[in-house]
């Protein structure tokens, strides 16, 4: 689901992030649950989520950066030569 809605709806900066971590996240559980019957380590999960968190934050400097440039974060309205 989170990966068509990344596809397809893609009008918005703002909507794409949420998707990707709400897809980071996702992950994260799956990797957890297969981690607690006993495969891996579980130290590798706090590695994903220190790694999810980082790319969440780079995400919204993106943003707020696009967001001041441009006055909105819709694909429409902002156009590569301009920057």
């Amino acid at each position: 689901m989170g990966a068509w809605i990344f596809v397809s709806e893609h009008r918005h900066l703002l909507v794409v992030l949420i998707r990707l971590e709400m897809m980071a996240l996702r992950i994260a559980w799956v990797l957890g649950v297969w981690l607690l019957k006993g495969v891996g380590e579980e130290f590798i999960i706090l590695i994903f989520l220190r790694i999810a968190a980082c790319e969440g934050s780079i995400g919204l400097a993106i943003l707020v950066c696009i967001v001041r440039s441009h006055g909105s974060d819709n694909f429409n309205t902002i156009s590569v030569l301009e920057c």
